[in-house]
């Protein structure tokens, strides 16, 4: 596979969640992009911080199951 073949089926958008989002749904919003990292921001302009996968498994290590209730923010 060539490498411009993949950039042409990449969205040209951001993903991006606001800072209050369950870290669940960051999970499940993940998965329905097929992504590994989202942009967290309040206002979709401004740069708060970025979420990724290895963050989640990292909160889960951390903090088990109960992870799954801390907000993006945390």
């Amino acid at each position: 596979m060539k490498v411009q073949s993949i950039l042409d089926r990449k969205s040209a958008g951001v993903a991006t969640l606001p800072p209050d989002t369950a870290l669940a749904r960051v999970c499940l919003w993940l998965r329905a992009k097929d992504i590994g990292a989202v942009v967290v921001s309040a206002d979709g302009r401004h740069l708060l911080g970025l979420l990724s996968e290895r963050h989640v498994i990292e909160a889960l290590a951390h903090h088990g199951a109960t992870a799954m209730s801390l907000k993006a923010e945390d």
